[in-house]
């Protein structure tokens, strides 16, 4: 199976947030395949999918049969040289995390995924002066889901 199988679709973290909503927002994360590579966008349920936090365009670069660079690229198809994200196939999933130093709007940006087929494990933080800005050290877990809306 090809990280496509794995990474495209809507995902859901609604059970997570339900079970625990003082630790954690409902969030969905949406990855298509689009003309030049692929979109993905975050949102809040409570926004829904017209006001994203997070959009992003994205290309795959296919090192191995088990290793693949997700470029990130801003909605002008501008490169964000330092913040892709290598996956690695093991163990029947694929592993993430950030290539290099990863700087957003001055803060460095840490960031892991973890792709199961039907589960989608991820966190991101943001730092700043080596101290938190934004992110949780919890992992948020998503599971793939058809359009709850």
């Amino acid at each position: 199976m090809t990280i496509e199988d794995y990474l495209l679709g809507l995902w859901s973290n609604k059970n997570q947030a339900q079970s625990s909503p003082t630790t954690y927002a409902t969030i969905y994360l949406h990855w298509e395949k689009i003309e030049g590579g692929f979109q993905s966008k975050n949102y809040y349920r409570t926004d829904g999918p017209d006001r994203p936090y997070r959009k992003r365009y994205h290309k795959k670069v296919e090192i191995s049969k088990t290793e693949v660079l997700i470029e990130n690229y801003d909605l002008e198809w501008n490169k964000s040289e330092e913040c892709g994200m290598l996956f690695k196939y093991v163990d029947l999933a694929w592993h993430g995390n950030i290539v290099g130093k990863c700087v957003h709007n001055g803060v460095i940006i840490r960031s892991q995924m973890h792709l199961y087929g039907d589960k989608l494990h991820s966190f991101d933080q943001a730092y700043k002066d080596g101290k938190m800005v934004w992110g949780s050290d919890n992992i948020y877990k998503y599971v793939r889901v058809e359009n709850d809306f």
